[in-house]
């Protein structure tokens, strides 16, 4: 298990990554998100999905894929507007 943080704007995501051992080598994927600033876990789209072989891979996917989901957001509601 790691814990690490990612920061998106003024947001900061708390991401949780766990390490399956398979051989010599191992799997990450994410456990958890949390959202600092909300205080409370949340679901971003696409990251049930994420598997690599590093921690760093995995948490770099993962931040990936959080700073999408805001920019998706962000344009979804400008559209509305």
């Amino acid at each position: 298990m790691a814990t690490r943080t990612c920061a998106s704007g003024n947001r900061a995501f708390e991401i949780t990554l766990s390490g399956i051992p398979t051989g010599s080598d191992s799997l990450w994927t994410v456990e958890h998100i949390y959202e600092k600033s909300l205080s409370c876990e949340i679901r971003v789209p696409g990251t049930d999905n994420i598997v690599a072989s590093t921690e760093d891979a995995a948490f770099t996917r993962t931040c990936d894929r959080i700073d999408a989901w805001l920019r998706s957001k962000t344009l979804t509601t400008t559209l509305r507007s």
